[in-house]
């Protein structure tokens, strides 16, 4: 008998996790993700039974994000506006197409930059997000979740990622 897929799930403040979606967003925000790798489970992370943290830096629009992987789920959480730099982000609104994406769909450049910043290198968000795709066979559901500037962000990994694993929060 095959195994089921993972049904792309709405999430909010009091989602199917309890307060956890609220602890993702809220975390984005802490200085310990300004790390460039895998660091130590923040304890506010591994009462929703967490065991690995990945936090990425992009260094040239001050965008960070991180990725807590748990036995039964997965999250992306991205940090929201929080300096100038962001705010010059924020302001660069023309839209453009995403690669590998629906050919109708535009987004935000500033935003659309700051998430390929996110990706570039062998250590990207895309690249470990591919890595825990082929790594739980597509069986663990990846929630994507971000305030403001992070809100954006997690839209637009929603569409570039986007299949029946990954939901945007």
């Amino acid at each position: 008998m095959a195994a089921s897929r993972p049904a792309i799930t709405a999430c909010c403040l009091f989602g199917p996790h309890g307060r956890a979606d609220g602890v993702f967003t809220a975390f984005a925000y802490d200085a310990r993700i300004e790390a460039t790798s895998s660091i130590e489970v923040p304890k506010e992370l591994t009462g929703f039974g967490f065991k690995q943290f990945t936090a990425f830096h992009n260094g040239l629009c001050d965008g960070f994000a991180y990725i807590a992987e748990g036995k039964d789920l997965i999250v992306l959480s991205f940090r929201g506006t929080q300096s100038s730099v962001n705010w010059r982000t924020n302001l660069n609104a023309r839209l453009i197409h995403p690669d590998a994406t629906d050919r109708n769909l535009k987004v935000h450049e500033g935003f659309y930059s700051a998430f390929v910043m996110l990706n570039d290198g062998a250590q990207g968000i895309l690249d470990k997000i591919q890595q825990l795709k082929i790594k739980t066979n597509g069986l663990i559901p990846i929630y994507i979740t971000g305030h403001s500037l992070g809100g954006a962000l997690a839209q637009i990994a929603s569409a570039v990622l986007g299949d029946d694993q990954v939901a945007a929060c």
